[in-house]
């Protein structure tokens, strides 16, 4: 009849466990935690995103509703005056962002627009497929998402961007004044655009220093032989 110390002498016998069978002191135990990275449950960008551009939708819309309805004229303050001027306004803008397309052809215009929706569209899909995508390339085009949403709905149902404060100034005497016409989500989409610069730049930068360690690390080696 085998008995309770058969276990023990059968262990003994066989020598110490092989290190892939100990268990590991880095192995979790138990329901393991979702990481940072993990943003499945906001449909492939954190929750906290969603929220905080739907406060900025629904703010933003209700600045553009209020401009709609009172068509406001009015001095907001001069910096620098003549050169710089903000006024409350109400301008239905046919242009890009800042009205700085308001020269050119219609035809480029909307191969213009068309070609940024399919970049912002192509942008978001593909930073929803890719998990391991930087933190802040994901900031920007979601970003940006948000922004051109701000702008795209009144296109939609207006065939216009509401822009309800515009800068005016210049020397008239020394070059021609300027003029331009802008709502928070232009804010927001060129926020975007220096996110996403910035990102560049980090990459970039990682991207020299991890070829000046290889560079360095191949002449300590060729030194030695």
């Amino acid at each position: 009849m085998p008995t309770t110390a058969e276990p023990s002498l059968r262990r003994r016998a066989e020598g110490p466990a092989e290190p892939s069978e100990a268990p590991s002191g880095d192995t979790p135990i138990g329901p393991v935690e979702a990481s940072e990275a993990d943003d499945s449950v906001g449909l492939g960008y954190p929750l906290q995103w969603w929220i905080v551009g739907g406060l900025f939708l629904a703010l933003e819309f209700s600045f553009k509703y209020l401009a709609h309805l009172h068509h406001p004229e009015g001095l907001i303050t001069d910096i620098l005056a003549p050169v710089i001027s903000f006024h409350l306004c109400y301008v239905e803008n046919r242009h890009s962002a800042f009205s700085f397309a308001r020269g050119l052809n219609r035809d480029l215009y909307r191969l213009m627009m068309a070609s940024s929706v399919f970049l912002v569209v192509g942008a978001f899909v593909y930073f929803f497929f890719k998990r391991d995508a930087s933190r802040l390339n994901k900031l920007g085009v979601f970003t940006f998402m948000i922004g051109a949403i701000g702008n795209g709905l009144d296109r939609i149902l207006l065939g216009a961007v509401v822009d309800y404060v515009d800068i005016t100034g210049g020397y008239p005497d020394r070059w021609s004044s300027y003029y331009l016409a802008w709502n928070l989500s232009d804010l927001v989409i060129n926020a975007a655009f220096a996110i996403l610069v910035y990102q560049a730049y980090l990459t970039e930068r990682a991207s020299s220093k991890a070829s000046g360690r290889s560079v360095e690390e191949k002449k300590n080696t060729a030194e030695a032989e």
